[in-house]
């Protein structure tokens, strides 16, 4: 259903004044519903880490339990860092 992942990709980042989420949008630096995942977090005192690992919707159903590197394959990998009060995407 690509078009209800589209609008809800669209209520997410709405920008409209009335929207629930206008005063959030800013902060939202990635956004994929179309995808199913998993994130790790790695923090220290100094640094937050975040790791997502994306799998297409397509492939939720398969099973990768015994073939790992296929699903390492088809993930899609986005990393961010927080340090210093600063966003990066890495």
């Amino acid at each position: 259903m690509p078009e209800l992942t589209v609008a809800l990709n669209e209520f997410l980042i709405d920008r409209a004044p009335r929207s629930a989420f206008h005063t959030l949008w800013q902060d939202i630096e990635f956004l994929d519903t179309d995808r199913n995942g998993v994130v790790v977090v790695d923090a220290n005192a100094l640094r937050l880490r975040a790791t997502y690992y994306l799998l297409p919707a397509a492939d939720v159903l398969v099973s990768y339990y015994d073939d790992r590197s296929a699903a390492l394959a088809k993930m899609q990998i986005r990393r961010f860092k927080i340090a210093n009060g600063s966003l990066q995407s890495l």
